[in-house]
Order: C-alpha cells, then sequence, then structure tokens
C-alpha cells in the first residue's frame, strides 16, 4: 500500500469484513480526523481484488479528490460521476460517485452494476429520500455505511441499524489517548462568567 493504515483503522476494516460475512450492511463509527477516506479506500482495494463492483458515494465534494487521490495511491482503476469532473477508466469496478450528480436519469443511464456500496457521511443519507432512491436503484449485495456521530436528532441509533452491525474502534476518546488527535481544549472568556443570564426564556430545545 502507497500508505500504512493505523492500528484503528485496520481494525475497522475487519470488523468490516467480519459483520458482512453475516451481514449485508455494517456501520463504521470514526471520529472527526481519524481517517474514515483511508478506511473506504482500503475496503474498495480488498473487494476489487476479491473481484467485486464497488460504489463509494459521498454528498461532500472535498472527499471526491480526497477519496481519488487516496485511491489511485493503491493503484485502484475507479471511475468519477460528479458534475464538472467526471473520470472514465475502462473496466474500472470502483466507482466514485457525488450524490448529487446521480440523478435517476444518470443511474439509468450508467446501469451500474454494485456489490459494494460504501457511503460516507451514513448520517447524512440513511433513511432520507435522494440516498434510499440511489441504494434501491443500486440493489448492493452490501452496504457500508462511515460516519462519526451515528446517533440521530435524538440521540437514538440511527434508524434500521442495529449494534450487531456497528464496528466502534476510533473513538474520540482512544484516538485523543493514543495520540493520533489533539486534546480537546475549551476556553471561556472570563467576561461571560459575569453575564447574568437568569432573564433569558428558551424555546423548544434551543
Amino acid at each position: 500500500m502507497a500508505f500504512s493504515l493505523r492500528p484503528y483503522q485496520i481494525e475497522s476494516v475487519h470488523g468490516v469484513e467480519e459483520v458482512l460475512a453475516f451481514d449485508s450492511q455494517a456501520v463504521v463509527t470514526i471520529a472527526t480526523g481519524g481517517g474514515k477516506s483511508a478506511v473506504i479506500s482500503a475496503l474498495a482495494l480488498d473487494y476489487e481484488k476479491s473481484g467485486y463492483n464497488v460504489v463509494v458515494l459521498t454528498n461532500l465534494t472535498a472527499l471526491i479528490p480526497q477519496l481519488s487521490k487516496h485511491l489511485d495511491e493503491l493503484g485502484i482503476p475507479h471511475n468519477i460521476v460528479k458534475a464538472g469532473s467526471h473520470r472514465t477508466e475502462p473496466d474500472a469496478k470502483v466507482w466514485l460517485i457525488m450524490e448529487q450528480s446521480f440523478h435517476a436519469n444518470k443511474r439509468k443511464e450508467l446501469k451500474i452494476n454494485c456489490n459494494l456500496l460504501i457511503k460516507d457521511e451514513f448520517h447524512h443519507g440513511k433513511g432520507q429520500k435522494r440516498y434510499e432512491d440511489i441504494a434501491r436503484d443500486l440493489a448492493p449485495d452490501w452496504t457500508v455505511g462511515f460516519t462519526a456521530t451515528p446517533m440521530d436528532e435524538k440521540a437514538y441509533l440511527m434508524h434500521g441499524v442495529d449494534t450487531s452491525q456497528m464496528i466502534q474502534t476510533g473513538d474520540m476518546k482512544r484516538l485523543t489517548e493514543e495520540k493520533w488527535l489533539s486534546p480537546l481544549k475549551f476556553f471561556v472568556p472570563h467576561w461571560a462568567e459575569d453575564v447574568d443570564y437568569s432573564s433569558l426564556s428558551n424555546s423548544s430545545n434551543d
């Protein structure tokens, strides 16, 4: 590999493979800054080498070049579907797709055969119409979701996800203790401690 995976990233890859041996869905939680793109690329490499077709789906523009760079480093031929930056490589088994560009007509045009669907920012897809429409049309054998926040707005586990499908190897506490991430520090200005907030009212959850 052109880059080395960290221990918790290797555990994530193995964890996905173990879950997908008995289930069609796995969810990987890694803290922000923990290198989800590296794990996604390593998974794509493993499944591509085994002859499977892989679709990596993201809704964040900045992740397209980042993921493409990792895939190039691993020597993985891949196609890119994104408005303004398409890339086509003959016989490539990996597709890197911008969710917003993958509308129904584009899906009909490309007719992608998908064995493994990898969805980044899974909490911004699972249960939402655009992603669910894409997943329905791709009809993958397996789905792997990546997220730093597997909980919904009410602090419950995302709908349609079971705890047995979760791979939690890179939480903030572990990554900070192992010095992969800098410790969080909070700073409160002195003047804020002297403000009288007693007359403020709240509205709903605000």
